[in-house]
């Protein structure tokens, strides 16, 4: 998870770098060849790389930052979505310091109930879903730090909370997008 993490974070910077220069974005796939050249130079040791990241992107692809970069890397989802799910997390966080700016949820009914607000729309049974991992991250009905809701370890893995929360925003968006589908072949 460290590699993908460090390899969005560089592409982005690559990108950001380019589009001041006029360049369009690059794609997942075109970047990654460039990161693998530039952290480990030798043709050998790129192939070897790229196989075993392709490799453990399928085998981890349970997890949300794996599934998320192998589906844009193989063109099935447009990065745009990663972007845009970054900048939910981030506005998740932004709204939670707006109500508890010192960092501590009172109890966590409290934060059950922002939770209803800031996904209005998402049904009980995912709503579930995200209160049943809330509980597996945080035991017992006391106050929580909001800011651990979404840190990563030294791995780069998220707890369980955060990675249900993207996990169903990946989910709901693939729905949203086969039902799209559906009602346009019909």
């Amino acid at each position: 998870e460290l590699l993908v993490n460090d390899c969005w974070k560089q592409k982005g910077e690559f990108d950001e770098a380019n589009s001041a220069k006029g360049v369009p974005r690059s794609s997942l796939e075109e970047y990654l060849f460039i990161y693998l050249q530039k952290r480990f130079g030798l043709q050998a040791m790129i192939a070897e790389w790229g196989y075993n990241l392709l490799e453990a992107l399928y085998k981890y692809r349970h997890d949300a930052d794996e599934e998320i970069f192998l589906y844009v890397l193989r063109n099935k989802m447009h990065e745009d979505f990663y972007h845009k799910q970054m900048a939910m997390c981030e506005n998740f966080e932004d709204e939670l310091n707006k109500i508890y700016p010192d960092g501590t949820i009172p109890t966590k009914p409290d934060l059950i109930e922002f939770l209803r607000t800031f996904f209005p729309s998402k049904s009980e049974e995912r709503f579930d879903e995200l209160t049943e991992a809330l509980d597996e991250q945080c035991p017992g009905d006391g106050p929580l730090e909001w800011s651990t809701l979404m840190e990563e370890d030294r791995q780069g893995d998220q707890g369980p909370f955060a990675e249900a929360m993207r996990d169903q925003d990946l989910q709901e968006r693939q729905e949203y997008f086969e039902s799209q589908r559906r009602q346009h072949t019909f």
